[in-house]
């Protein structure tokens, strides 16, 4: 039983949901680049983009958090980093599954 429900709650988070009450994200693997280090503060998060050598995780207030592999700047999150959302990716959208971020158009 424990372990259907460990998974059923794995499922959740590389989905972009389940996590803790407050928050928080837990990674873990392979952590060549840092993809596992969460920035502290590790809570209020309420979406997460998990890749394979970076992340990306959504705020309560709308900013977004990325860290891991940086080479190509794909963690330098620009400014206004506010007002983004989670969106759900459908079958079909590069990567097929999980949440990816946008800021509403203006």
């Amino acid at each position: 039983m424990k372990t259907r429900y460990l998974l059923a709650v794995l499922a959740l988070v590389a989905a972009g949901t389940g996590f803790a009450e407050d928050g928080s994200i837990v990674a873990w693997g392979w952590n060549e680049y840092g993809q596992c280090d969460v920035p502290e503060p590790n809570e209020g998060f309420v979406a997460v983009a998990a890749g394979g050598s970076h992340n990306l995780g959504l705020k309560q207030d709308g900013s977004i958090v990325a860290w891991g592999y940086n080479y190509h700047g794909q963690c330098d999150v620009p400014e206004p980093n506010e007002d983004f959302v989670a969106v759900r990716a459908e079958r079909g959208f590069p990567g097929g599954f999980g949440w990816m971020v946008s800021q509403p158009w203006s």
